[in-house]
């Protein structure tokens, strides 16, 4: 994943930034800081020989890398025991990236000690991936010269700060507020809540909050259901995906307006559509999407000038996501009219909330009971 700036908090001046362990072994210190250049062995040698093994850090570079990931992975776990695994492994990638293990290595100086090619030495100190790798070194050092407590003490006041600030950047990226319903059911009176209308249910509602945030929403369900209601029906459904980077326009009569703005500002994007299946097809560019071509070269139906032609979604809930955590935006389109939108970290999440506002353009509410502590979904007809 991309390199993401932390901002680690070590008090006013640092002094909470926890002293350098030593390493007691005069040995495992010398081949800590000797890089491979220095005796410059050849590399594409397999295996050395036992009489003569390789002196640089190359080896105790490989073991700092594994033993820093465990000792992370442990005060990940310690320190946030119920973060689930996904938001883990992102949050563990933030902490360990070279950027922060360089800029923790010349924190203690750690370049300055580096054996090095003369030749070389200049530019490999100032090297951020020499810098990080020295580090690594030094932590497979540790690990040899005083075991794996010593480093897990040490990992967990020197990641701790590190740790916090990349937890709170993963859970922005995660956290997505839901988007207001759509102005169709509005229209009708009918809100997009996750529980149904008091009057359907036939028990409390689940012990658990309701979820703020899209990447806790239910993603089973709605969709199978959706689906079922518009195969027994034989009707067309269309999804038509986008990352939130297409132009926002209200309604049809806007459209021409809205599309100069976006040529003007030089605004670009994709669409992808896919079938009644739901499985992702072909990438449409924005241009085509402008110009009302559709992946085959047909005309769009409704002269659609955008994605969310007629989705209409404010600037504010218009949420871009990034590499390490997708945001995708759908629209379902059932017979070539407009059913609902959803807006999820996954496709799938975001066609399960389309597919509930779909649902209840079709006149049919869902439920959450509990029974048995698990919970089941109904339909009740509000027609």
């Amino acid at each position: 994943m991309p390199s993401v700036q932390l901002n680690p908090y070590f008090g006013k001046r640092g002094q909470l930034f926890p002293p350098l362990p030593e390493i007691e072994s005069p040995v495992i210190r010398l081949q800590v800081f000797t890089h491979r250049s220095f005796y410059a062995r050849p590399i594409h040698v397999f295996e050395d020989t036992p009489d003569d093994p390789s002196p640089d850090n190359e080896r105790l570079e490989h073991l700092g890398d594994t033993v820093l990931g465990l000792a992370i992975t442990t005060l990940l776990t310690e320190k946030y025991p119920f973060l689930r695994v996904g938001p883990a492994t992102k949050v563990r990638a933030m902490m360990v990236a070279n950027s922060n293990l360089a800029e923790i290595s010349v924190k203690y100086k750690l370049p300055e000690h580096l054996r090095l090619h003369p030749a070389q030495a200049i530019t490999l100190k100032a090297s951020p991936n020499i810098q990080a790798d020295v580090f690594e070194s030094y932590v497979g050092g540790v690990y040899l010269d005083q075991g794996v407590q010593a480093v897990q003490a040490w990992v967990n006041k020197l990641f701790a700060p590190y740790a916090a600030s990349a937890y709170e950047i993963a859970r922005q990226q995660h956290s997505l507020l839901p988007l207001p319903p759509s102005a169709h059911l509005l229209a009708k009176g009918v809100t997009t809540g996750i529980f149904c209308n008091p009057s359907y249910s036939i028990s409390s509602p689940p012990p658990h909050p309701e979820p703020r945030d899209l990447a806790n929403m239910p993603t089973i369900g709605h969709l199978a259901l959706f689906n079922q209601q518009i195969q027994r029906t034989n009707r067309q459904v269309e999804w038509i995906y986008s990352d939130g980077t297409e132009v926002m326009v209200a309604d049809d009569d806007d459209a021409n307006t809205n599309a100069a703005t976006a040529a003007d500002d030089g605004d670009s994007g994709s669409v992808a559509t896919s079938d009644s299946d739901g499985k992702s097809s072909d990438t449409m560019s924005e241009s085509d999407l402008l110009k009302g071509r559709t992946l085959d070269g047909a005309p769009a139906f409704k002269k659609r000038k955008s994605a969310y032609t007629a989705v209409a979604l404010p600037r504010e809930v218009l949420t871009k996501g990034s590499k390490a955590t997708p945001v995708w935006y759908v629209k379902v389109m059932v017979d070539g009219e407009y059913y609902g939108r959803g807006r999820g970290i996954s496709k799938k999440a975001a066609r399960n909330e389309a597919a509930k506002e779909g649902l209840k353009a079709l006149g049919i509410e869902v439920c959450y009971v509990r029974r048995r502590s698990r919970p089941v979904i109904f339909s009740a007809d509000l027609g």
